[in-house]
């Protein structure tokens, strides 16, 4: 419900079919119900609104260097692959739009890629893809949160070679997957979801199983 609530591509009757409340009739009812998730869970949905941006933000971004780097050519692979990432978020068709035209604008800005690697819980290989306009701030946010985790940033290629990278979608996959304790494993999950919380940071790609 919050999904349909925060992107407003949806209609009521379309939430309600969703949402499995086809059995109430009355559209008014169901409205009132949808109005006492929004006043029950303030917070919640809040939280949902804020991290849907975070995300909506990240991807738009992508897509607008894509568009850039593609002169607006929609058929290439890697603007196609940025534009199809963000659908697959739910992201806007207008925000998408809008990104395109940006890029083709120009008025992206001077956004780099960079990968950074590490080594993490367990001994795990971590990729880090970021997109910034300030290779400075991103490398030492990166390392900030990292070295509060107890980790560093390793030298290009220590981790990456464990990984091979589609130069389609720019995914980085690993050539061998490796098994952590379960407490290595949610000290993983927390760094990871600290990293991508960061503006800076795009992706986080691990060997984890």
């Amino acid at each position: 419900v919050f999904e349909a609530l925060w992107s407003g591509e949806q209609s009521v009757d379309e939430i309600i079919e969703k949402n499995g409340l086809k059995q109430i009739t009355d559209t008014g009812a169901i409205e009132k119900i949808i109005d006492e998730i929004i006043a029950a869970n303030p917070t919640q949905l809040a939280e949902y609104r804020a991290g849907k941006e975070k995300v909506f933000g990240k991807l738009v971004k992508a897509v607008s260097v894509e568009s850039k780097l593609a002169k607006g050519d929609v058929n290439s692979p890697s603007l196609r692959a940025a534009i199809e990432k963000a659908k697959a978020a739910n992201v806007p068709n207008d925000n998408i739009e809008r990104a395109i035209k940006k890029g083709m604008g120009g008025e992206s800005g001077a956004m780099e890629k960079i990968t950074y690697e590490a080594y993490g819980p367990g001994g795990c290989a971590l990729i880090m893809e970021a997109l910034t306009d300030n290779r400075n701030k991103a490398a030492q946010e990166i390392k900030h949160i990292l070295s509060k985790n107890g980790f560093e940033l390793a030298v290009p290629g220590a981790a990456s070679w464990g990984f091979e990278k589609n130069q389609i979608s720019g995914e980085w996959n690993p050539k061998n997957t490796m098994q952590i304790s379960e407490e290595d494993a949610e000290k993983l999950g927390s760094l990871i979801e600290e990293l991508e919380n960061n503006e800076e940071v795009q992706e986080v790609y691990t060997n984890a199983e």
